[in-house]
């Protein structure tokens, strides 16, 4: 028994109204039912969601007034592509790689309402922003002060972490549903797609409530801070004054060295999990030397855009295998909980064994991949600069 007078549960019947103030967008106006727990038990909540559902009222899309507000907010263009950069190959280091960050912090707050608003293919396109940011504050350091760019860099980290959940699983559940599509009716036994479906699913819509939560906190606010003050004012030093040729070639050179070496390492392994986790290493070193060359292509033109679509040939190689190893290991869970559940578990284990086929094969293709690549005239851009 509780003492009388304790309050149990508080519940607030708010009429809001929200304006986005940067945008022509008229205000949003809704009303909402807020139920905070004092000192009843938890499932005191659970008995004033049911008797609020019951009364014609539904789930909020958004953790957070802010978060539907935002959501309202029209995406911005997109970036334009390199071709109609206002730099080039005379521009100073630092006007390319100043241009570099400002597309793409535009990018990234151009998608972050579509995210929220659960788009097709927008968190995929805002975590590549937030990696692709990451890996400028990388590859162009030694032109900034890094006391500056360090903890943007640590943060921005976070934010792909926090994106990388629901894209996986976004990508993890396509990728399934794909593959059991590709089956002969005769080969998919029990409810395969409905576990998918249901599995998948739900891990997405956690991920995805999990992102949206962290996008309407503090940690994010300030960092969309510290990336409008970076692209606006770099924190550059005297290096950035430089030519293209003689700052910037240098930089995407030593990423290919980097790159070049690790997949050296991995060729000389024989089979194993050595070998595996060196092809890990060399496909995210071959994301950063291509970011790399696409991020230079206003001053280096096309050979700078025909080395990073061969470097994009070899990341897909290299993905390849990486997403059987990550879709073997799915397709063993849902195989397993598939036969706890007393269902028919062997079209996952066939499927397994498809991927094993398909990153086996990956692995032979990629010698030859590597060996394309590594052709000297594609790198005279940077090389003879």
């Amino acid at each position: 028994m509780r003492a009388a007078g304790q309050q149990l549960v508080e519940v607030v019947d708010d009429q809001v109204e929200g304006v986005v103030l940067d945008a022509d967008v008229a205000p949003l106006r809704w009303r909402e039912w807020e139920a905070e727990l004092g000192s009843g038990p938890r499932s005191l909540l659970d008995d004033v969601e049911r008797l609020l559902l019951d009364a014609g009222a539904t789930r909020s899309g958004s953790g957070s007034k802010v978060g539907r507000v935002l959501a309202a907010r029209p995406a911005a263009p997109t970036s334009p592509a390199w071709w109609t950069s206002t730099t080039s190959r005379r521009s100073t280091a630092g006007e390319v790689v100043q241009q570099h960050l400002r597309e793409q912090v535009d990018e990234l707050v151009a998608r972050d309402p579509q995210v929220r608003r659960d788009l097709p293919d927008a968190v995929h396109k805002m975590r590549v922003a937030s990696r692709r940011l990451r890996s400028a504050l990388h590859t162009f350091r030694p032109l900034l002060d890094r006391a500056q760019t360090d903890p943007v860099r640590v943060e921005l980290r976070w934010l792909a972490g926090v994106l990388g959940a629901p894209r996986d699983a976004e990508v993890m559940h396509a990728r399934l549903r794909a593959l059991v599509a590709a089956e002969p009716d005769e080969l998919v036994l029990g409810p395969v797609l409905s576990r998918v479906d249901r599995v998948m699913g739900a891990r997405y819509r956690s991920a995805h409530d999990a992102a949206l939560r962290e996008l309407d906190g503090a940690r994010y606010l300030a960092l969309l801070d510290a990336l409008d003050a970076l692209a606006t004012t770099p924190p550059f030093g005297e290096r950035a004054g430089g030519s293209t040729s003689d700052v910037l070639a240098p930089l995407v050179r030593r990423s290919w060295s980097r790159l070049d070496r690790a997949m050296r390492d991995a060729e000389r392994m024989g089979p194993g999990a050595e070998q595996d986790e060196r092809l890990h290493d060399s496909r995210k070193l071959a994301k950063v030397v291509r970011y790399a060359a696409e991020s230079v292509a206003p001053a280096f033109g096309r050979p700078a855009t025909r080395f990073a679509d061969a470097i994009a040939d070899l990341q897909k190689v290299l993905g390849d295998f990486q997403d059987g190893v990550v879709t073997r290991d799915a397709l063993r869970e849902l195989g397993a909980a598939s036969s706890r559940s007393g269902e028919n578990g062997f079209t996952f284990g066939r499927l397994h064994a498809l991927e094993q086929a398909r990153a086996e094969a990956a692995v032979a293709r990629w010698p030859q991949v590597r060996a394309e690549v590594s052709v000297p005239k594609l790198r005279r851009w940077f090389d003879r600069a």
